[in-house]
């Protein structure tokens, strides 16, 4: 979910991966541009801090933002330049150069800030940074497998994995590890909650709780019964 509305999106993206060589250097450009008008903004909240990546996807239409619950906000558009460079020939140190143009709002006028789309950038910055340059991030090929794999589960599958993350969240913040939001409690006490998403919220869900073991921010014990990747129960 977006940290100023409190709004999650579902859109498409028409995207161009771009590769060359400047200077003896490796260079990567990613151009992405939103194909249609996004579906209608749905309450989303930040369980745990932002760090914890754990987030719960309400399929409620609306904003969190106080007096705005009743909004039907929605992506019109957006853009996006992403420049990964290297920085001497061999080296595994990349500079990357981000630009993003956004335009979203409801009844068709726009409430993007600058402040917005820089706090979203830093955002993605600072968890690429992490996820890029941790020891423990299997190869592309075992990432790709994974995620392919989790995209093939049928919606029985999703379903019964969502009840199993039901209980992995429950038990992640039961007690005083709520970080003082009495919200979470409440927001975990319907189980079949999860079960009742959508496909893809149950895919985004089990991908995000994928690459919290994969990089090490969950244990096996905590959710090797989730998958059964070598990668999570290593």
């Amino acid at each position: 979910p977006d940290t100023h509305s409190g709004a999650y999106y579902g859109y498409n993206l028409d995207q161009t991966l771009i590769v060359f060589k400047y200077r003896q250097r490796k260079v990567i450009v990613a151009i992405s541009r939103q194909k249609d008008v996004s579906t209608v903004g749905k309450k989303g909240y930040v369980m745990g801090t932002d760090d914890d990546w754990d987030y719960f996807y309400s399929g409620k239409k609306g904003l969190t933002v106080p007096a705005l619950g009743w909004v039907s906000s929605y992506l019109y558009a957006s853009s996006a330049i992403n420049i990964y460079y290297e920085i001497d020939p061999g080296s595994p140190k990349v500079r990357c150069a981000m630009f993003k143009w956004l335009r979203a709002g409801w009844l068709g006028i726009n409430m993007v800030q600058r402040i917005h789309i820089y706090d979203g950038l830093k955002r993605f910055a600072k968890t690429f940074k992490e996820i890029m340059e941790n020891p423990l991030l299997p190869p592309v090929n075992i990432l790709a497998a994974d995620f392919a794999q989790i995209k093939s589960f049928s919606d029985e599958t999703l379903k019964s994995k969502m009840d199993i993350y039901a209980d992995v969240l429950k038990n992640r913040y039961n007690g005083n590890h709520n970080n003082g939001k009495k919200r979470v409690a409440k927001l975990l006490a319907n189980k079949n909650h999860w079960s009742a998403m959508s496909r893809e919220e149950m895919q985004a869900a089990l991908v995000i709780e994928y690459m919290k073991a994969a990089v090490g921010k969950t244990s096996a014990d905590e959710t090797g019964e989730l998958f059964n990747f070598k990668i999570v129960k290593r």
